[in-house]
């Protein structure tokens, strides 16, 4: 397997925003990036295997337009990228298609 590195480059302000609505138990996990608020994503090419890695600064959003651009949401996280490397085929698995389960099919 043949693995490589390269940073990405967050100079230009990448933003990720979830909105938080309830019932999706992300209260432990918002609790923890209140008091530490930095974060990791893992995002995995399920195709090839490669993943893509990054590091970022969280901040909430509890009031005003953004979030009341998402009916129901009680809150926005952000994550402000500072930066990630992309590991090609870094994972030796490969998923398929996903098809529902025989008690669902017509």
């Amino acid at each position: 397997m043949h693995v490589t590195t390269r940073p990405v480059d967050a100079a230009n302000g990448l933003r990720i925003t979830l909105p938080d609505y309830p019932g999706n138990q992300f209260f432990n996990t918002l609790g923890n990036l209140l008091v530490w608020p930095k974060a990791g994503l893992l995002l995995v090419d399920v195709d090839d295997g490669s993943v893509l890695q990054l590091a970022a600064q969280a901040s909430f959003e509890t009031e005003g337009p953004a979030l009341d651009a998402h009916p129901g949401a009680l809150r926005l996280l952000h994550l402000d990228v500072l930066g990630g490397w992309r590991r090609r085929q870094a994972l030796p698995l490969r998923w398929t298609t996903a098809e529902p389960p025989p008690q669902f099919l017509p």
